[in-house]
């Protein structure tokens, strides 16, 4: 761990430091540069249609897709078992346990495939 002012650093100590760092850097780029054009922003929610605070961008575009909070929770789930049951089978499998191996692999399969029905195959229908 690196030391400073005699002081070994554990991972709290650099989060303290990381942190508030990123945080100004975050705001000053914020404040200090131009904001995108409003034809920018109209055309992004045209094509996109994002849920969220989009009032004065959004007023005068009609909405042609559902809603964003439609299924959001399932598919919420559903992503977490994909990507996390795929992390952990990989390490579990790496290591040798092969039972919780295979169960985070059949969570990981039933969550993609979940996505995958839900979302993916619905795009491509509607292009």
């Amino acid at each position: 761990a690196p030391i400073i002012l005699g002081i070994e650093l554990q991972m709290h100590h650099k989060l303290l430091i990381i942190v508030p760092i990123a945080i100004l850097v975050w705001l000053t780029v914020t404040f200090i540069t131009k904001p995108e054009k409003e034809s920018t922003l109209k055309e992004f929610y045209r094509r996109v249609q994002p849920g969220g605070w989009w009032g004065k961008i959004a007023k005068d575009i009609p909405r042609t897709k559902g809603n964003v909070l439609k299924g959001f929770l399932p598919n919420w789930i559903a992503g977490i078992a994909f990507i996390y049951g795929a992390t952990f089978a990989i390490g579990n499998l790496i290591f040798g346990n092969l039972g919780s191996g295979l169960l985070l692999t059949v969570f990981s399969i039933l969550g993609f495939a979940w996505i995958w029905k839900k979302t993916i195959v619905k795009l491509d229908s509607s292009q």
